[in-house]
């Protein structure tokens, strides 16, 4: 199943770069992403402001806002690039 959703979105490969915000809380989820090369993260900021992890992708990796994709609601997470990244967009 993953191998044929990649190449699926073998034509949506980009490359971002380090720090690089690819969804904040709010956003609309439409789209999750494969490290190709690289490392993204995502995570959540508490009411204080301090920055709480929930995942790091490294290369191979699958980074999304699942729950948020599956109650069809706006995104609740971060994702960035720690650093340069190519990824293929699903």
């Amino acid at each position: 199943m993953l191998s044929e959703l990649l190449q699926q979105s073998a034509n949506k490969r980009r490359t971002v770069t380090k720090s690089q915000v690819l969804q904040r809380p709010g956003d609309p989820v439409g789209r999750g992403y494969y490290v190709l090369e690289g490392c993204l993260r995502s995570y959540v900021i508490d009411a204080d402001g301090k920055e709480h992890v929930l995942q790091f992708a490294p290369e191979n990796w699958l980074v999304g806002d699942q729950k948020a994709a599956i109650r069809n609601i706006p995104a609740t997470l971060f994702i960035d690039a720690l650093e340069d990244s190519p990824v293929l967009e699903l």
